[in-house]
């Protein structure tokens, strides 16, 4: 299924149809303890008949590129954009690892610069890796597949990924990777692993409004969630605008999780 954003309703409500996140090696031996047993403990039930789970990573480590910026398919382009903002976070939280391998500093200032993130952006959505376009977005699996492509590149075997993907692989023939999970619906439990393990965590959407149906990309940094009320909220950086939100998240009687979310 195609991930197309376009201009946004204010309101949009979608259930998860993609979890797709990335860890350095390195660290993830050495923050998984650190995970089980935060975990263990955040299960536990509280006063008032709640089991509240809750991950967060830092927000202001994450890039702030807008998709709109992305040249002349910034309309379809939450998927690269999505994926060049968590870029930012991996080399913030992990330098000796990544250093600037990922999003170079070209100009040399030790910055962000909007150019050089709309340039990783590009790249990303050009055919070797995402293959987006302005009338269909990103498939789901080109988005996995461009994704580890471009890391492995540029810092070969320092990454661990992990997918899954309530839709068929429909990234390019014979490439599914093993990480990917296919036909499998994301759950809670995957959400709050990976963002437990310190991944970057990009979601995929597909968001329903009266008349209108699409899909979206989003880099989701925070959960907090109590699963005896199926209820919590998704913080998360919406590449439409760049913004930082949080949203509802809710589990449907199918078992799929809807957000819900506002965009001023």
């Amino acid at each position: 299924m195609s991930q197309h954003s376009q201009a946004r309703p204010r309101h949009l409500s979608g259930a998860f149809s993609t979890l797709c996140s990335a860890v350095p090696r390195a660290a993830l031996r050495r923050l998984w303890p650190l995970c089980l047993v935060g975990a263990s403990l955040a299960l536990l039930p509280l006063p008032g008949n709640a089991a509240i789970i809750s991950a967060y990573n830092d927000p202001n480590l994450f890039g702030t590129l807008d998709q709109q910026e992305v040249g002349f398919i910034g309309d379809s382009a939450c998927a690269p954009t999505s994926v060049v903002n968590s870029f930012v976070y991996l080399e913030r939280r992990y330098p000796a690892i990544f250093g600037r391998s990922l999003v170079p500093d070209t100009d040399t200032d030790s910055q962000y610069d909007p150019e050089e993130l709309k340039a990783v952006a590009l790249t990303l959505a050009g055919p070797n890796y995402m293959a987006t376009t302005e009338q269909s977005g990103t498939q789901d699996g080109y988005m996995a597949f461009g994704k580890e492509k471009y890391m492995e590149e540029k810092a070969p075997d320092k990454t661990l990924y992990r997918a899954v993907a309530e839709g068929s692989w429909d990234g390019p023939s014979g490439s599914q990777p093993d990480w990917y999970q296919a036909s499998t619906v994301p759950t809670i439990e995957f959400l709050y692993e990976v963002l437990s393990g310190a991944f970057d965590v990009e979601v995929g959407v597909t968001w329903t409004t009266p008349g209108e149906t699409g899909g979206h990309w989003i880099t989701a940094y925070g959960l907090t969630f109590d699963t005896l009320t199926k209820v919590g909220s998704l913080s998360f950086i919406d590449p439409w605008k760049a913004v930082d939100l949080t949203g509802l998240l809710e589990i449907l009687g199918n078992g799929k999780i809807q957000l819900t979310y506002t965009l001023n």
